[in-house]
């Protein structure tokens, strides 16, 4: 709790702590699942987005990839190495992965040694016992094989897709609790709680990966996984950790914001989702954002043009949720955006060419795992692409301001 406060103090209590949370809550506690295959418009202009993206993809590599998926078979969060302090082999656990010590124990016993902070340098070990690249590659896993069923349908597609959802979201003996109360959770310091919702933004592919094939997806299998999001997104807006989260000033607030954003587009909530941009677009963008188009809080980073770049993918969601959902809205604020953006892309084109993460995902079932917001996806946004090789670069920067300033310190 003494970290919530100290985030909590840092902020503008008026614009980020009294915001969307508790309106948005009181709607989605009598939230109402539709068993039906209807899709919002924005994941019909998404699907949309995705089909003229696969015609310039790498299609035997796509599929090569979908093959790989579904040879390893469907991933189950009860297969652990540790358990969390619930003891629950179905509750979530990560740590924060920027912590060392030299010699790996149990991370949620306290060590003897001083524990070692290396900003944006994951620690491999944590990974390897954690549940993050699990919920990693069950995303990108499932957006992969939906990808490829888009351009080539087939069956065992489908119930590759099918059999992971039931194993992750619904199946009453397998599923993931609907909660990250035990996420990146400080390790060797003895706590047992975590603040680390940001682990759940791999849960926009899975989003995707269903609309994608929403309507070859058994009502069944459809209501349930709703019915997980709509859990999820009640636990996150009436916990601790995503009070802590929602009014974190730098990505991981952008990030949970997208991602409710996501959940209630995907349950048809429109209304709330409307709330969550235009707090967004009105508050938070002034706090991240300096005149130059610079990212201040991610700035101050080991790898300050990866996290500016961390941050513009969430703001940049955003505008095109709010262009689908409020045309009329924001306008002013929309095209001051878009243009700060724009600066922000143009920096990114010339310094950055798209390693963000540096956990190796290869320790969760040994399967290559891209990464889904590098520097090679803006190209084709908001369609997310795995294979990057054959991705159109954006322009370069060609303005008489010198992209190189946003990595100064």
């Amino acid at each position: 709790m003494k970290e919530n406060l100290k985030v909590i103090t840092n902020l503008s209590i008026s614009k980020l702590i009294f915001n969307y949370r508790k309106k948005v809550r009181g709607v989605v506690e009598n939230l109402e699942i539709e068993s039906d295959a209807n899709l919002h418009k924005y994941f019909v202009h998404l699907k949309s987005k995705y089909q003229e993206a696969l015609l310039q993809a790498n299609k035997a590599d796509l599929h090569s990839l979908a093959e790989q998926a579904m040879e390893q078979g469907v991933i189950s969060i009860s297969e652990k190495a540790i358990l969390p302090p619930s003891g629950c082999d179905r509750d979530y656990l990560s740590f924060a992965p920027y912590y060392y010590v030299n010699e790996n124990t149990n991370p949620l016993t306290k060590s003897r040694e001083t524990v070692q902070h290396r900003d944006s340098r994951s620690n491999p070990f944590l990974a390897s016992i954690s549940d993050k690249p699990k919920l990693a590659q069950v995303c990108a896993r499932l957006h992969a094989v939906s990808l490829s069923y888009r351009d080539t349908p087939s069956n065992d597609k489908i119930e590759f897709i099918e059999s992971q959802i039931k194993t992750w979201f619904i199946n009453e003996n397998t599923a993931m609790t609907p909660h990250m109360e035990f996420a990146q959770i400080m390790p060797w310091t003895g706590n047992k709680y975590g603040l680390g919702i940001i682990d759940s933004r791999w849960l926009l592919l899975a989003i995707e990966a269903c609309a994608l094939v929403v309507d070859k997806l058994t009502l069944e299998t459809l209501h349930g996984f709703k019915v997980w999001l709509r859990e999820f997104a009640k636990w996150i807006l009436s916990s601790k950790s995503g009070l802590t989260e929602v009014a974190r000033k730098n990505n991981r607030g952008s990030w949970v914001d997208v991602l409710l954003a996501y959940i209630l587009l995907f349950l048809n909530e429109e209304r709330c989702v409307a709330l969550i941009v235009d707090h967004t677009l009105k508050n938070r963008f002034e706090i991240q954002f300096d005149n130059n188009g610079d990212q201040p809080f991610e700035l101050t980073r080991y790898n300050p043009v990866s996290y500016s770049l961390y941050n513009y993918y969430p703001i940049k969601y955003i505008l095109q949720i709010d262009e689908l959902i409020n045309s009329q809205g924001n306008r002013e604020k929309k095209i001051t955006m878009n243009k700060t953006i724009s600066r922000l892309e143009a920096a990114i084109t010339c310094h950055e060419r798209g390693s963000i993460e540096h956990i190796d995902f290869k320790l969760s079932k040994n399967l290559n795992l891209y990464y889904p917001y590098s520097f090679a996806q803006i190209a084709t946004f908001p369609a997310v692409m795995p294979l990057t090789s054959n991705a159109k670069t954006p322009v370069p920067n060609k303005s008489n301001t010198p992209a190189k300033s946003i990595v100064s310190s």
